[in-house]
């Protein structure tokens, strides 16, 4: 505009005025082809119109040349009569409804104006509402009235004829309302409801394709929402509704997900329709803009607008003027709730329909609906955690539902309030006629009211939560050997979700005989998929079936009826359809010889057919249970169709006994053993499996649920996966086939890509030691000395920056991670690093087989076979080195570039971002739940600078509050990261062989009621490489193990000492080398504690029979002190005078992970149970150790 005005020298408004010559141009050069126009191309025609109705109002304000050029002209109304005699389909109709409706009673000339009117009219449902169609609307009272008929009249029939007829009121209702707010000159409100319409469909002045009831729900919702809350603030102040309307434009979500928005088009459309009405503050914010171009900040600003500025004076930073708008926010919630808008509508309970929000009332998640719990409200420390013997409310249910996930125990399927039942105590005594009769008894029994369902209470969970949370549930589950979820109904509308992103991010593990495991994506994998499904009801339990099939013991992966906690009240499960996977041990025993899907539809398949069709697309076979009763229409019905829809099926028949024929596609399963029935169905399934590669790659078949709107993938999350391609493309190269990566490509890797970490980072480790640990030397003082170190050090630096220049991946990595939002971040990260696993992770167990290999002929070589050996071995241990890449190599890469440039002093970017966004990105990760590498386990050693910046903007975000440190160390694959992930919940890295290099840090908070009692606002876990490594180079062994643990034990408050079994004369030598430095923190009131952790302990007697051991081991360690204080020249009784140490209470034994033999063990929940108690241990250290937190 401003740009216009200095060359035309005229008012901008004269722009607009050339741009409605054009359209007006445009549209009587259209008018001059009509005499050529086909019928057989009538609805491009009538879109064509329709479009160009629209374009001709928004350039002129009114609909006067679209009276004069279009419908006065007779070749126009030519065309239109000719299609009403050319066609009878109901879309025509529609559309020509919209031709003319309203406007073309204005027209003077118009012969056959009514009959076409007729034909608009001519379909029945149509003619009723005739009079309505052209009666204008002019309040938003009147469009609710419109949708919720419309909602009712799905509620009885969803036909075609029924569609069109709802599609045609709903689109005169929305326009005429539009125009009517268009005439009040409230164009920021019509912005706002075109931002909703545009999301059901609605383009140029109509609804493509037919409306249905879906689509009716959204609109009822999301304008209802948009007009309330803009007529609470525009009642305030114009600049406060006009605020509002530029924010919902810029971060347009529906039911806690966001909606893909292009934010520029949204601020340019703002710009354009509201012109010079803009308020001059609004206006100066998206000036500012145009300068800084950060979204993030403007959406505060206008935060602050909407909600009021006085809280945020004061506030330099974006952090505390969020902060201040949250609290703000939520206080004037209900308020807004209360508020009576300009335009008053009969207050509708959408969201929720009442047998929900009952539900989601008793539980206390009303507040979390839809998608609101985060990752905050996972890691944490609060109330659950310092007990072990919970007693919970209902409204406490779904936190200790989260709590029991987080620490993998598997009692949480059955988790509950279970009613008491109370007997009457008077004596009682019977006839024969009366003990026969139960209900003629005089017993009393009073049941409390029906207790929630297990399955309810975790789906509310579900629906109640985030992708990331999502992801978190399906980890969990995952590894408690749970059925996660794969379609799911809306709890609004029955629109059925399909979870993607946490079904692609939870990993599983797939092992093949005689084969490591290998780890990825199950979607990925090509296997067979077994469908059970049930018609009706049924006496027999298909959970049940599919549970004692998949497990010796009958775990319960599918949730049945026999499980503890089962009601028949169950509200939240109907429909929703769970998969888990079969993973053989390579056992004659194994069910199958490949891994297996297994899908469960909850519920009567006759009242779900969308699932159905769905999952008769994606399954290799189906089993269907039938009732005792087949003679309902709907089950025959629905028989019909599996006999038609070319997919294998094999049918249980409930209400048949055995007989001696023998069917290949039928089971009688009245008054069956439950073995002989659950081992015949396993026959006939293999039996078809094996005629032909029936098998299925689950994320292929996903293109299915995507046609039938299953699939929800937020703007965020779009963005996020494909930057994450892009990167990868970078690192790997776009011709990489199936996502792997050779080991020889994999060897150049970090060199080209991520330059900094490996060789030149060495270097500068080694002379930063010699430059703090000088060496005498004749020729040179120690001053000399150390200044040619440090000249050393800076050609290091100097050499690390001019690599750093030049590396485009970072670049692209950087540029993107530091400037978009956290959710995206968190989706791209998440993404990413999916990726890298899948590139490189065969070439890994491959390099990590020959390994093993190598070792086991090092043990058996003689001693001049060794050294031969023991080259090679050192070869493969620096090829996995290099084939390794994960997301804490490139954190690492981030630490090089920020420690080297922050080395020169006029370095204050890195392409093109400030040094001090790095740090503030570490930090933001950190909270968001990622850990922090602590100790670079490739070359052992600390990037202070880099880990002090993060540390000091923690302090700056948070304040300088009282943390916890709690560290663990132990031999290489003695189960300490799986300790702490069973503890807290984590997800430190885990496998059967090494897997943690180096330190990482995971910072966990205190829950603000509890802070006061455990005297620490947060909890710093830190996981560790483990000691005695057979991957690392034997001679660097045990001086790299000594200078960790001295490291970890130093910081520390607490160290948990993890042993496999029950002798700890392993652990005694590398407990040793810290003694030196535990003397010396004594020195400056430095006392850590220490605990040691026995696992794989089966026998529950243990700690009492190994009384003895452990009273040995406490004098061989005071002995071992007092021998290390004597160097020191310093007295000490024993080892409790150096580190915190209770014999008796500070050993604790641990149960066996697993219940089983693996893949399919689950967890052992006395594990977890012995977890809690020994995390009711440590967070209680102020009751047992004083001055324990700095």
């Amino acid at each position: 505009m401003k740009a216009y005005e200095e060359i035309t020298h005229q008012e901008a408004e004269s722009a607009d005025d050339f741009k409605a010559l054009r359209i007006v141009a445009e549209a009587e050069k259209l008018m001059l082809s009509v005499n050529e126009w086909s019928l057989s191309d009538a609805e491009k025609h009538l879109r064509d119109l329709l479009r160009m109705r629209r374009q001709i109002k928004e350039c002129t304000t009114s609909f006067t040349k679209w009276i004069d050029i279009f419908l006065s002209n007779e070749a126009l109304q030519k065309f239109l009569t000719n299609v009403t005699t050319a066609y009878a389909d109901d879309n025509i109709r529609f559309l020509m409804y919209l031709v003319m409706e309203t406007h073309c009673h204005e027209v003077k000339e118009f012969p056959n104006r009514e009959q076409i009117l007729e034909w608009v009219k001519g379909f029945s449902e149509v003619a009723k509402d005739a009079c309505f169609m052209f009666t204008p609307i002019q309040q938003f009272s009147d469009v609710l009235k419109v949708l919720e008929t419309a909602s009712e009249d799905f509620l009885q029939s969803s036909d075609e004829d029924l569609k069109v007829t709802i599609t045609c009121k709903v689109t005169h209702a929305i326009n005429s309302w539009l125009e009517t707010m268009k005439e009040n000159g409230l164009d920021d409100l019509v912005l706002l409801v075109l931002s909703v319409t545009k999301h059901a469909g609605h383009r140029e002045d109509t609804f493509h394709p037919l409306l249905d009831i879906q689509e009716i729900y959204f609109l009822t919702e999301g304008l209802s929402d948009v007009h309330r809350k803009y007529w609470e603030f525009h009642k305030e102040s114009v600049l406060k509704g006009q605020a509002y309307s530029l924010l919902t434009l810029l971060t347009a979500s529906h039911r806690g997900r966001e909606i893909c928005v292009d934010k520029n088009k949204s601020l340019d459309a703002f710009k354009q329709t509201m012109k010079r009405d803009i308020n001059t503050d609004l206006k100066q914010i998206i000036a500012d803009f145009s300068k800084h171009e950060n979204w993030k900040l403007l959406e505060e600003q206008l935060r602050s607008m909407i909600y009021g500025t006085s809280e945020l004076e004061g506030n330099s930073t974006l952090t505390g003027i969020s902060e201040n708008i949250e609290a703000t926010d939520s206080s004037k919630t209900q308020d807004a709730v209360n508020a009576d808008p300009v335009d008053p509508y009969p207050k509708l309970n959408i969201g929720l329909p009442s047998q929900y929000k009952e539900l989601f009332d008793r539980l206390d998640l009303l507040k979390y609906y839809p998608a609101k719990l985060s990752n905050s409200n996972l890691y944490n420390i609060n109330r659950l955690s310092t007990c072990i013997t919970q007693t919970v409310t209902e409204k406490e249910l779904w936190p200790f539902f989260i709590y029991r996930l987080l620490t993998r125990d598997v009692n949480v399927r059955f988790l509950c309030i279970e009613p008491t039942l109370q007997i009457s105590s008077k004596s009682l005594s019977f006839s024969l006629e009366n003990f026969c009769n139960f209900k003629a008894t005089d017993v009393d029994y009073v049941v409390n009211e029906a207790h929630i369902h297990p399955m309810d209470i975790y789906m509310a969970v579900y629906h109640c939560s985030n992708d990331f949370v999502r992801q978190f549930i399906f980890t969990q589950l995952s590894k408690c050997h749970f059925a996660v979820p794969l379609l799911v109904p809306s709890l609004s509308n029955q629109q059925i979700e399909l979870p993607v992103w946490p079904l692609q991010i939870s990993a599983i593990t797939l092992q093949a005989t005689e084969q490591s495991p290998v780890t990825g994506s199950v979607l990925d994998t090509s296997l067979p998929v077994v469908t059970f499904m049930r018609l009706g009801t049924s006496v027999t339990s298909k959970s049940k079936i599919m549970n004692d099939m998949m497990y010796k013991n009958g775990h319960p992966t599918f949730f049945s009826r026999h499980c503890r906690g089962s009601t028949t009240t169950r509200v939240l499960l109907e429909g929703v359809a769970e998969i888990s996977w079969y993973l053989p041990e390579g056992k004659k025993s194994d069910i199958s010889e490949s891994c297996m899907a297994f899908i469960n539809l909850h519920g009567d398949a006759c009242k779900h057919p969308q699932q159905v069709q769905f999952l008769t697309g994606i399954s290799s076979v189906i089993v269907l249970l039938l009732p005792e009763n087949l003679s309902d229409s709907a089950i025959k019905e629905r028989i019909n169709y599996f006999l038609n829809c070319g997919t294998p099926f094999i049918a249980l028949f409930s209400g048949i006994e055995t007989t001696d024929k023998r069917d290949p596609n039928r089971i009688a399963a009245k008054n069956r053993n439950e073995a002989e029935l659950i081992q015949e169905t396993l026959f006939k399934i293999n039996q078809v499996l094996s005629k032909g590669n029936l098998n299925k790659i689950l994320k292929d078949n996903f293109e299915q649920g995507r046609k039938q709107g299953f699939i929800v993938e937020t703007e965020a999350e779009l963005k996020g996966r494909e930057k994450a391609k892009v990167l990868i493309d970078i690192l790997y190269g776009e011709k990489m086939t199936k996502g792997k990566v050779t080991d020889n490509k994999s060897l150049g890797l970090k060199d080209v890509h991520l330059p900094l970490q490996d060789t030149l980072w060495m270097q500068w480790c080694i002379k930063d030691k010699e430059f703090h640990r000088i060496q005498c030397k004749k020729n040179m003082s120690i001053e000399q000395q150390r200044a040619e170190i440090a000249e050393e050090k800076m050609k290091i630096r100097a050499d690390q920056q001019k690599k750093s220049s030049e590396n485009i991946f970072m670049k692209e990595f950087l540029q993107y991670a530091v400037s978009v939002e956290e959710n995206e971040r968190l989706y791209f990260l998440n993404w990413f690093k999916k990726c890298l696993d899948e590139a490189l992770r065969d070439n890994i167990v491959d390099l990590t087989q020959l390994y093993n290999r190598t070792w086991l002929k090092y043990r058996g070589a003689s001693d001049g076979e060794r050294r031969k050996y023991q080259t090679y071995l050192c070869e493969l241990s620096k090829r996995i080195k290099h084939a390794t890449v994960g997301l804490q190599h490139i954190f690492r890469e981030i630490s090089q570039l920020y420690e080297s440039h922050m080395s020169v002093e006029d370095s204050k970017t890195i392409h093109g971002i400030a040094l001090d966004k790095l740090p503030e990105m570490g930090v933001d990760l950190m909270l968001s739940g990622h850990p922090l590498e602590l100790m670079d386990g490739d070359v052992n050693y600390v990037a202070i600078d880099w880990v002090s910046a993060v540390l000091d903007n923690l302090i700056h975000k948070l304040g300088d509050k009282r943390v916890l440190v709690l560290s663990v160390v132990g031999l290489q694959s003695s189960g300490k990261s799986t300790l702490l992930n069973t503890m807290f919940g984590l997800d430190f890295a885990v496998s059967s062989g090494p897997c943690t290099r180096g330190a990482f840090m995971h910072l966990l908070p205190v829950e603000e009621q509890i802070r006061d009692k455990l005297l620490f606002d947060y909890v710093l876990v830190l996981d560790t490489e483990g000691l005695r490594s057979t991957v690392t180079d034997p001679d660097v062994v045990v001086k790299n193990d000594n200078e960790l643990a001295t490291l970890i034990i130093g910081i520390s408050d607490i160290t948990l000492v993890n042993v496999m079994g029950e002798n700890l004369c392993e652990v005694q030598n590398i407990l040793q080398v810290c003694f030196q430095a535990f003397l010396k923190m004594k020195n400056v009131n430095i006392k850590p504690s220490c605990m040691f952790v026995h696992q794989n302990v089966s026998d529950i007697s243990a700690k009492d029979k190994n009384q003895g051991g452990r009273i040995q081991l406490i004098e061989k360690l005071d002995e071992i002190s007092r021998a290390a204080a004597e160097e020191e020249n310093q007295v000490v009784v024993g080892f409790s005078d150096i580190i915190k140490f209770d014999v008796n209470t500070d050993v604790f034994y641990f149960k066996n992970l697993l219940e089983g033999d693996p893949p399919m063990a689950p967890p052992n929940p006395s594990y977890s149970q012995n977890v809690q108690e020994l995390k009711k241990r440590v967070l209680s250290i102020s009751t047992w150790q004083q001055n324990c937190v700095q």
